[in-house]
């Protein structure tokens, strides 16, 4: 899996703690077949490399077929959010698990396999 093309509205300027933040991405299956377990997307904030707003979705990646999939998803920021700047990461992880993470053919990847995807101002 490979992620093609990411694009959210926080890149264009300050988001709000409580707030939900749309995420349209653009992704490539360039295996040969789709994948077969339920393995999901997760997002999650980093400031200062302490990690917050972890949220697995309910997109799963299961049955992708290769070729390109478009999704867009919302992530909520936490409402006690600290002002300030953050990294929005990417993880594709077990269904249920924010600690077994799936490696994808993408830059950005973390020391924890997960993947810097963008970055915002956060506002109270």
């Amino acid at each position: 899996m490979k992620r093609r093309e990411f694009i959210t509205s926080a890149g264009a300027g300050l988001v709000v703690t409580g707030k939900e933040v749309p995420i349209k991405m653009k992704w490539e299956n360039l295996g040969i077949a789709p994948p077969y377990r339920d393995h999901r997307i997760a997002f999650r904030l980093k400031k200062n490399d302490v990690i917050s707003g972890v949220t697995i979705t309910s997109q799963s990646i299961k049955g992708w077929l290769p070729g390109e999939t478009n999704i867009s998803l919302n992530y909520k920021l936490p409402a006690d959010l600290e002002k300030g700047n953050y990294t929005l990461e990417l993880g594709i992880v077990f269904h249920s698990s924010i600690k077994h993470t799936i490696p994808i053919d993408n830059k950005g990847k973390t020391d924890d396999e997960w993947y810097r995807i963008g970055s915002m101002k956060v506002s109270p």
